[in-house]
């Protein structure tokens, strides 16, 4: 590769380059004259790659469920008045891009069952990105890549109130449907 460079002296411009730039000699008529040639200037292509962002929610804490004594297994755990049941999980927002934006948002929780025992278990849902609460449900919070790695709890309880128990939930089931959370980009 050869440099060149630009001298300005006392407002005159010169050209100088790095290589060899021509020859020194005479012509026919005795009178001594030069020849000077500047060779040509390339600019290199730079082949820096360009990267694509990535958006994602990665699992921190695989999901699992307690009540008010510990770890459950809530395909056994048969309810009654006074429990607790709680739903954990914490995902890390990824989150790269030249200013990239995205939307976090959670799924409303669809529960059915036993009507009786349906509005005595009314799921309350908290959702903290980096420890501080952000809305639940799809109106959810703009993130960008300043939350890169931070972390976001979901936990989801449902308290079965013994002073307000009656006899009508006795002998139901509730179904719980699935609870998303979600990560969307935002359009630039």
């Amino acid at each position: 590769m050869i440099g060149v460079s630009l001298v300005v002296l006392g407002g005159a411009a010169f050209l100088t380059g790095c290589a060899d730039t021509g020859s020194l000699g005479s012509s026919g008529g005795g009178k001594p004259t030069t020849t000077t040639s500047v060779p040509a200037t390339t600019t290199p292509v730079v082949t820096t790659p360009v990267e694509s962002g990535s958006l994602a929610l990665k699992t921190v804490t695989a999901p699992t469920w307690t009540d008010q004594n510990g770890p459950i297994d809530l395909s056994t755990m048969v309810v009654v008045p006074g429990d607790v049941l709680t739903y954990h999980a914490s995902f890390a927002l990824e989150i790269k891009g030249t200013e990239m934006k995205a939307k976090l948002s959670t799924s409303d929780l669809g529960v059915s069952g036993g009507d009786a025992l349906v509005a005595q278990l009314k799921p309350v849902t908290e959702v903290k990105l980096d420890g501080v609460p952000v809305p639940v449900g799809a109106d959810g919070t703009v993130v960008s890549t300043s939350k890169d790695g931070k972390i976001v709890d979901v936990a989801i309880r449902f308290t079965f109130d013994k002073d307000s128990a009656t006899a009508l939930s006795m002998d139901q089931s509730l179904n719980l449907a699935r609870f998303d959370v979600n990560l969307v980009q935002i359009p630039a």
